[in-house]
């Protein structure tokens, strides 16, 4: 990056590469980290990348030679760490099979970890989500399992069904609850 001023590089490995050759199809890399500039203290930011292969809902599993291509090239984790890769940040993806019977085979996103395993207490957050029969998110449920309040939202989305009057997917009502 050239910004007249500064010259910065950010560095990019690939790793996991798969290519299926039953179906004559790339799937992509499992692990893509990128090795961000030194800030201006010196210290610098690296971000791996997971990504699903296959056919796998739940992280760590990769099995690319399946030939349903469910969740291939689908993040699975976001890791931030520091240059020694002391984990800062981890951001964990699940996916569930869609419960819509006329769309049976599609990935949704089930749910969504946060943990932050350098800090004091490990704190973590998580996210729940729920669909509709058209795939909107009609749920969403936010908690901190490991705080001392056990703090837990819980979004509720009604969408309109009138295509005629209404876009899909636009929200009648967002309902919140704490």
């Amino acid at each position: 990056l050239f910004d007249g001023h500064v010259t910065s590089t950010t560095k990019y490995a690939y790793a996991g590469g798969s290519f299926l050759q039953a179906t004559n199809d790339f799937r992509g890399f499992n692990t893509v980290t990128a090795e961000n500039p030194l800030d201006a203290t010196g210290k610098q930011l690296m971000e791996t990348l997971q990504f699903h292969q296959g056919n796998e809902l739940q992280p760590d599993s990769n099995n690319p030679a399946d030939l349903s291509d469910l969740t291939a090239g689908r993040l699975y984790r976001i890791s931030l760490s520091d240059a020694n890769r002391k984990p800062l940040k981890v951001t964990t993806l699940t996916y569930a099979i869609s419960a819509n019977p006329s769309d049976p085979q599609v990935a949704q996103l089930a749910s969504r970890n946060i943990s932050f395993p350098g800090l004091s207490g490990s704190p973590e957050f998580d996210t729940t989500y729920a669909y509709d029969g058209d795939g909107n998110v009609s749920d969403t449920i936010d908690s901190s399992p490991n705080s001392a309040t056990g703090a837990t939202r819980h979004i509720h989305n009604t969408y309109s069904a009138d295509m005629q009057r209404h876009a899909i997917a636009y929200p009648l009502s967002i309902e919140v609850d704490d």
